[in-house]
């Protein structure tokens, strides 16, 4: 595992633009200066450090805070934005509460049958909770998100 140390040794993170770059030559071909990392097919960016792969936003937050957290969630949902305005320490359960799958929010899904946006909370203990059908993909998000803030 990477250290703040030794991160800091090999890359430079602007906060404001979330670029991270390399701080040292790295024979043959990368200079001081250069871009590190690489899109991946997902949408997130990594770099190959000591020849481990990480993730550029779990880079950026350690550079920031010394620290890793269990999950490093970006906050609108732009894997290659990594500004530091974008990015919150997370758990798993919470950093899956700000994704987006085929075009619904966790917690909201088309349904086909109904021809309506169906809301429902994310299974805990093994049970879902149906918060009902709602004709556009807002109020279905809108019933979604009031019952996460009055049930956690």
């Amino acid at each position: 595992m990477i250290t703040q140390d030794r991160l800091m040794d090999v890359i430079s993170y602007n906060p404001d633009t979330g670029n991270l770059t390399w701080a040292v030559d790295r024979p043959p071909h990368v200079k001081a200066g250069d871009t590190a990392g690489s899109l991946r097919a997902n949408g997130y960016v990594q770099t190959c450090i000591d020849g481990k792969l990480y993730l550029n936003h779990r880079l950026a937050y350690l550079y920031m805070t010394g620290e890793l957290p269990e999950e490093v969630d970006h906050i609108n949902r732009d894997r290659a934005d990594n500004s530091w305005s974008n990015l919150r320490a997370s758990d798993a359960y919470s950093n899956k509460q700000n994704t987006v799958r085929n075009n619904s929010f966790i917690g909201t899904a088309w349904n086909k049958r109904a021809s309506k946006w169906k809301a429902y909370s994310p299974k805990v203990d093994g049970k879902e909770t149906h918060l009902g059908y709602f004709t556009t993909h807002i109020a279905a998000c809108m019933a979604r998100h009031s019952h996460e803030v009055n049930h956690v």
